[in-house]
């Protein structure tokens, strides 16, 4: 009896141990890269996904709500770009009403090369910008992403 429970015990925690991280993988981050992503506001949880530009360079976005206490499709969220191995990107956006209150704190910093000029801009209650040069290799080039909110989600796309 003893060795039956000790197997039992021991098969529920490799079970459990093998099926934690691919709930965690499965729930936060989309495996195919597409060109837009879709953030629903209502889930107040940490959010990692994978993009394509019209180019097909790869790059990663997350979106990370600061304030979690906050009623839903209202909070502050930290949006992150990252472009592996050129440069790292972002901005905080405080929401409310499915509108954007503000946005402040942009950044952009080289992982290889150069960026300057960051550029985040308001375009409308629910659309921001964010954009800057970066210079790699003496080749310049314009780059950046765009939130807008739509339906109780955020939209991510990128600018060029």
């Amino acid at each position: 009896m003893k060795k039956l429970c000790k197997q039992f015990f021991i098969c529920t925690i490799i079970c459990t141990i093998w099926a934690f991280p691919l709930n965690v993988y499965a729930s936060n981050q989309d495996t195919e890269p597409s060109t837009v992503v879709e953030y629903d506001l209502s889930s107040n949880e940490s959010a990692d996904y994978t993009l394509t530009n019209k180019k097909g360079e790869i790059y990663y976005l997350s979106i990370e709500p600061l304030d979690t206490t906050r009623r839903i499709n209202n909070g502050t969220h930290q949006i992150t770009v990252t472009k592996k191995d050129r440069w790292k990107a972002g901005f905080i956006a405080s929401i409310s009403s499915n509108k954007f209150i503000s946005i402040s704190s942009p950044y952009a910093s080289a992982i290889k090369g150069t960026t300057r000029s960051v550029k985040l801009q308001k375009i409308s209650s629910t659309h921001s910008k964010l954009s800057f040069l970066y210079s790699y290799l003496s080749i310049s080039s314009t780059e950046g992403f765009n939130a807008k909110i739509a339906n109780g989600s955020i939209n991510c796309s990128f600018i060029n």
